[in-house]
């Protein structure tokens, strides 16, 4: 899942809401969560060819 928003906090809240849909579904095993946060001052990985 990605999300885009002005604010870290945002971000925050919506993963947060998103995680616990899916760890409430009984038919759907969620094996980890990660998160990173991206900003525009990252370095942009080269393209593999």
């Amino acid at each position: 899942m990605a999300v885009v928003a002005g604010e870290a906090a945002h971000c925050r809240t919506v993963l947060d809401s998103i995680e616990r849909l899916v760890a409430a579904r009984p038919e759907i095993d969620l094996l980890s969560a990660r998160r990173q946060l991206r900003s525009d001052d990252d370095d942009v990985l080269p393209a593999t060819p």
